[in-house]
């Protein structure tokens, strides 16, 4: 509708607004404020890149009805600093804020139940949208510090905070349940992360080569946990304290490798599989103590 509108600089919606198409906004230069009415508007949906690439958007007030961010949303806007999402939010798509680089604080509301993962962009204008795809939904967003997750959050999809090199602690909502591929790979700053009690998956390289990952905590008891994925906590070097869950039936190729500051690691009785060279690379580990049987396939 508005698609590279080069002078446009502002833009205000009213109360009966529904929705806005795909690309609606898209690379509009100037673009550096965008308001929803905040109450009493019907908008449940903001289509797919309708405010991508808008380089100078630093201001986005939401409606307190939407729904939904569609994939590659606002990807590419540079000049993100903070979000505040409504509690309305139920569905956040794939690569709807990767490469906000400036993106500091985000708090997602209370509605979110699932954050979508990489998204694989195939509009018209490939010219001008060609480093889409990326990421997951906030994937490269370099300067991302805090994050306030949805305490009805479902699922993280694939690489949807990874290459966040600033984000220091991830503290995951007791109602999350999987955890995509590369979810949070590479994330630089990363020290710690804790798991609640809903866990069930955990994907390969969701936590791989996190460089100042020391701490992994997964509740103790009462989480269904089954399966933590290839390569998914590997290349760590200072990861040094790994508490595992007590359902844990799986752990897959690499899972824990090149982690050197591991010393001692404590199977939980249920596990019945450990894929080929799951603690490879662990030149200083002392321990390993099976609370029941080894696996039969332990290689």
């Amino acid at each position: 509708c508005f698609y590279h509108a080069k002078a446009l600089t502002s833009a205000s919606f009213g109360t009966k607004l529904e929705s806005i198409g795909a690309y609606a906004f898209a690379a509009c230069p100037s673009l550096a404020r965008v308001t929803f009415a905040a109450s009493g508007t019907p908008l449940l949906t903001i289509g797919e890149a309708a405010f991508s690439r808008n380089v100078k958007l630093a201001s986005v007030t939401f409606s307190g009805a939407l729904k939904r961010i569609e994939t590659d949303a606002f990807f590419g806007c540079t000049a993100l600093t903070a979000l505040t999402l409504p509690d309305s939010l139920t569905t956040i798509g794939g690569g709807a804020f990767a490469n906000c680089t400036a993106l500091e604080t985000l708090d997602m509301g209370n509605g979110v139940t699932a954050i979508g993962g990489y998204s694989n962009y195939s509009g018209a204008d490939t010219s001008d949208y060609d480093s889409y795809a990326k990421y997951g939904a906030f994937g490269g967003c370099l300067a991302l510090k805090s994050v306030t997750f949805s305490e009805r959050l479902l699922s993280i999809g694939n690489q949807s905070f990874a290459e966040c090199q600033s984000l220091a602690e991830v503290t995951l909502p007791d109602s999350l349940q999987s955890v995509g591929v590369q979810c949070f790979y590479h994330a630089k700053a990363l020290t710690s992360a804790s798991f609640g009690t809903k866990l069930e998956s955990v994907g390969s390289y969701a936590f791989a080569a996190c460089p100042s990952l020391a701490r992994v905590t997964f509740a103790a008891s009462g989480t269904p946990l089954l399966t933590i994925g290839s390569y998914a906590f590997s290349s760590n070097p200072l990861l040094a304290s790994l508490t595992l869950s007590g359902s844990l039936k799986t752990m897959g190729s690499y899972a824990f490798a090149s982690c050197p500051l591991l010393r001692k690691i404590t199977i939980p009785s249920v596990v019945s599989s450990v894929a080929d060279n799951a603690f490879a690379g662990m030149e200083n580990l002392k321990e390993v103590v099976f609370m029941g049987l080894p696996p039969e396939n332990l290689a």
